[in-house]
């Protein structure tokens, strides 16, 4: 028990430094490092929590009118008083008669697709006999990723009832959300002190890029054995391209056994041999520092969204294709993914794309140890640059020198960086959004 103790406090001074989690709009974790700004901003956060707008707006007055009362006896304004301390005493009176108990859950998607309308579904359970009346969900701000449509509510819930409601949510763009643990809240019956439940578990929501669907992808010549195709190599597999026999290996197939064949070499076992299609490995790199002059004003970089949405278009495509993407490296962070071309790995592409965010510094020194090091046995590469200084210039040369097929995508749409090396792409981040770019 004594040193569970150390621990507890320890959570709640990090509980107390963080603030309410219903205020923090998204934020993992925020930090306040002055005890007076943490402590206002908790009662903020309760006041929030415990009184709705009217009665926030009437707190101002009411305080003038105690502290006047204070000053100068007056039996007018002893009556004022009066009436005052008796509306807060019915109102919490009558608050504690309609108090909310019950059980609150929260369910909604693991991943939505940035732009998208999705739902977000809640279940409340009323552990009272006698009903609650305009139940509210989640009444805070949850990101600045997300805007609320509509708010789940429910007018009335009877006693011991369990009742669905229902939120519209529209994801704004592409990131990574905790929400707060889920509110239920009803200000029931006269409107100025609030009753609330909360549920028990943050939700973790992951907005993985919008992006149009490419009808071709294409890669030069020479890059690849076959562009987003297939290689042949002499394995056992399905292929119906019979290639010979050979001895019974531990762990082949039954179905391959050769009878026949096993018959005339007395009874010693032999395979059969097919050709197998073996699918290229195609790995995505993305520059991950966009120009600081395109900044708007909500800090957003178009270059760096438009790169995020045709790294998933590509992936998506190549997926599709039966290809394989080995790994993507977003700037100086490296995902693999594991060995197949199933388009399950598509979705832990699109979380790591979700999670994006924007370099400060281009270190093409770092940048080029690194992307040489992972395209070590990787056919081809699909490269997307935010600008065409000559530090990147340089690098894309030298990993062109290392023996690395690659196909070079400029996403800029800037008219101070008109030039472009003959073997690039270019294409305009507005057209990206617009949904214009289909074949890459």
């Amino acid at each position: 028990m004594m040193k569970l103790l150390p621990e507890r406090w320890k959570k709640l001074q990090d509980l107390f430094w963080a603030g309410p989690d219903y205020l923090r709009a998204g934020e993992e974790k925020k930090i306040i490092h002055f005890a007076t700004v943490a402590s206002s901003y908790w009662a903020v956060g309760l006041i929030r929590r415990k009184f709705t707008v009217p009665a926030i707006l009437l707190m101002p007055a009411v305080i003038v009118i105690l502290l006047y009362s204070l000053v100068i006896i007056d039996s007018l304004m002893l009556e004022v008083v009066y009436l005052l301390l008796a509306v807060i005493a019915v109102t919490w009176i009558a608050g504690i008669f309609f108090r909310l108990r019950g059980t609150l859950t929260r369910h909604l998607p693991l991943r939505v697709r940035a732009g998208a309308v999705f739902r977000i579904q809640y279940s409340f359970r009323n552990r009272r006999s006698i009903p609650a009346f305009d139940v509210v969900s989640d009444p805070f701000r949850w990101s600045p990723l997300l805007d609320c449509i509509s708010r789940a509510c429910l007018p009335r819930i009877g006693g011991k009832e369990v009742l669905s409601m229902t939120s519209e949510v529209r994801a704004l763009r592409r990131g990574i959300t905790t929400l707060y643990r889920p509110i239920a809240e009803s200000a029931y019956p006269l409107g100025l002190l609030k009753w609330s439940v909360r549920g028990l578990r943050r939700d973790r929501l992951v907005i993985y890029p919008d992006f149009t669907s490419l009808a071709e992808l294409h890669f030069p010549r020479g890059i690849i054995r076959r562009s987003c195709g297939a290689a042949v190599s002499n394995l056992t597999g399905e292929s119906p391209d019979l290639l010979g026999s050979r001895d019974f290996r531990t762990g082949d197939a039954v179905r391959h056994i050769d009878w026949p064949g096993s018959a005339r070499r007395g009874g010693q076992l032999v395979v059969k041999e097919f050709a197998r299609e073996e699918f290229p490995e195609i790995a995505i790199l993305a520059d991950c520092c966009p120009p600081k002059r395109n900044r708007t004003a909500d800090g957003v970089y178009p270059e760096l969204e438009a790169a995020m949405s045709l790294a998933a278009a590509a992936a998506e495509k190549l997926l599709r294709q039966s290809s394989r993407v080995p790994f993507l490296a977003a700037g100086h962070a490296v995902e693999r993914f594991p060995n197949g071309n199933s388009m399950d790995i598509f979705d832990a592409v699109c979380d790591t794309l979700a999670g994006v965010g924007p370099e400060v510094d281009f270190a093409a020194a770092e940048l080029q140890a690194l992307w040489q090091r992972e395209l070590a046995g990787t056919e081809a590469a699909l490269i997307l640059m935010l600008d065409n200084t000559p530090d990147r210039v340089q690098l894309v040369r030298r990993l062109v020198s290392s023996g690395a097929g690659l196909k070079v995508i400029l996403v800029n749409g800037h008219p101070s960086s008109p030039d472009i090396p003959d073997n690039w792409g270019r294409i305009s981040p507005r057209d990206v959004f617009a949904g214009k770019i289909t074949v890459l």
